[in-house]
């Protein structure tokens, strides 16, 4: 990266430390220009009639607020609020808010179900609340379960959801479902972890209480409603990140808010870009609210 001799035959050799060391300079901070332009969000309040002459949103032209119930009416306000630039920023916010809800809770449905294959308290020690002593080739079957269930899961979340979206969009093409998929995929692969680990840590006694004869009962009835409050934690956890992935995801092609603040920024429209970027961190904002009204800041709280 420094002044070493780095450059192929026959080519001049190239300081890869040069542009951090050009920031004492002035012309490199005047290449960062473009942040004073990011800093002035387009609101687009001409659109409304404040601050210009022409206002392009007559919201109730066509069919007045009374009428609500008519189908039609939300389909006209609708389309004049989409002249409206800001709106239109709010609607692109929909779309990495659908693929953190549905892939989060299918995540969270695949985590539960991978839960009792992945617990070491239920595949390899539950001889230490059950009691039984279970044969060699039931050890070996419980074993092979325990295996598969933790590559999976180390798959699953080994892998980017960027590169799962990738592998889904050369399937389905760009759009919602690939980037779902990945997201559900790389959640299942998190959550399942620490689902696990809350059980397996659960004291062995209190299954041993409750124990009827069914490892399986055992886990429904018992480690399930006892995990339930730490497993609500980190969903909600996992669907703020999601959240932020989704804003990632829109760039490889999925769509929505990362796909046109991206789109902006490389266009040179640092203002409409900046309005994007006001959207995404309000996003994160609401979602870390919305987190501590539900009291789910921590776990087990």
């Amino acid at each position: 990266m420094g002044w070493g001799d780095n450059a192929p035959p026959g080519q001049q050799s190239r300081n890869y430390l040069q542009p951090a060391l050009m920031l004492v300079t002035g012309e490199s901070w005047r290449n960062l220009a473009f942040f004073e332009r990011l800093l002035q969000p387009d609101f687009d309040l001409a659109a409304l009639g404040w601050g210009g002459t022409h206002r392009s949103v007559e919201l109730f032209a066509d069919y007045g607020p009374l009428e609500f119930w008519k189908p039609a009416a939300w389909v006209a306000w609708d389309a004049q609020l989409d002249k409206w630039f800001v709106w239109r920023v709010i609607k692109s916010a929909s779309v990495p808010l659908a693929l953190a809800i549905v892939g989060t809770l299918v995540g969270v449905v695949g985590a539960i179900i991978l839960t009792y294959a992945h617990s070491l308290a239920f595949q390899i020690e539950p001889s230490r609340f059950t009691g039984e002593t279970p044969h060699l080739a039931v050890r070996a079957v419980r074993l092979v379960q325990l295996v598969l269930a933790r590559f999976t899961g180390l798959v699953s979340r080994g892998v980017p959801e960027v590169m799962w979206a990738f592998l889904f969009i050369a399937f389905f093409g760009p759009g919602l479902l690939a980037g779902t998929i990945a997201i559900a995929i790389h959640s299942l692969g998190v959550l399942v972890r620490v689902f696990s680990e809350t059980v397996d840590n659960i004291p062995y006694r209190r299954f041993e209480q409750s124990f009827a004869g069914s490892r399986l009962n055992c886990f429904g009835y018992v480690a399930a409603p006892i995990c339930w409050r730490d497993w609500m934690t980190y969903s909600f956890f996992q669907f703020e990140s999601n959240l932020r992935a989704g804003v990632v995801l829109g760039i490889v092609g999925v769509g929505g808010l990362g796909f046109f603040f991206t789109f902006n920024f490389e266009w040179f429209r640092f203002e409409k870009a900046g309005t994007y970027l006001l959207m995404i961190i309000a996003l994160t904002v609401v979602t870390d609210r919305i987190s501590r009204l539900l009291k789910l800041s921590r776990v087990g709280s």
